[in-house]
């Protein structure tokens, strides 16, 4: 007898884990029968929905050659700009690059929206991971960052 009474195992204190303990469950459904008028009846778990995948935009990708001449016509036209004491924003500076590629885009609108979103996430970039661009002033109220304008690092040499 003592040798079953060592080799039962204990029951885990509170707060452990027991692996061997059985796993509690809940109900997941109710009758079609049963309404819960809180008379008594068990609180029922619904499932949650399950998460919808959200629509991943398709990542856009360029030669560094293409986002290095892109990069250097901002910066270039920025601090001529500057130079002449022309205020230049974001949304300018979108609006200059977009004419200057209207002969290569034509009428295709398509391809317009793909050009204006390659050259916000190049600005962006610019301005967020590389340094090249920066804000010249702080935002106002209700003033997005495409209303703020920009001016090119001073340590930045236009090659």
């Amino acid at each position: 007898k003592e040798e079953e009474a060592g080799s039962r195992e204990e029951p885990a204190p509170l707060g452990e884990f027991d692996p061997n303990a059985p796993t509690p469950t809940a109900t997941t459904e109710a009758p079609d029968d049963q309404e819960n008028s809180g008379s008594g009846a068990a609180n029922v778990v619904q499932p949650a929905a399950p998460p919808q995948p959200k629509k991943k935009a398709a990542k856009m990708k360029i030669t560094f050659e293409i986002y290095q001449q892109i990069s250097t016509a901002f910066a270039t036209m920025i601090r001529r700009k500057e130079d002449a004491g022309v205020t230049v924003t974001w949304k300018s500076a979108i609006e200059w690059f977009l004419e200057t590629k209207e002969s290569d885009i034509g009428g295709d609108v398509e391809e317009l929206e793909k050009m204006r979103r390659l050259a916000n996430k190049v600005i962006k970039k610019l301005i967020k991971s590389d340094g090249i661009l920066v804000f010249l002033a702080e935002a106002e109220d209700g003033e997005g960052d495409t209303d703020r304008p920009l001016g090119v690092h001073p340590n930045y040499a236009i090659e």
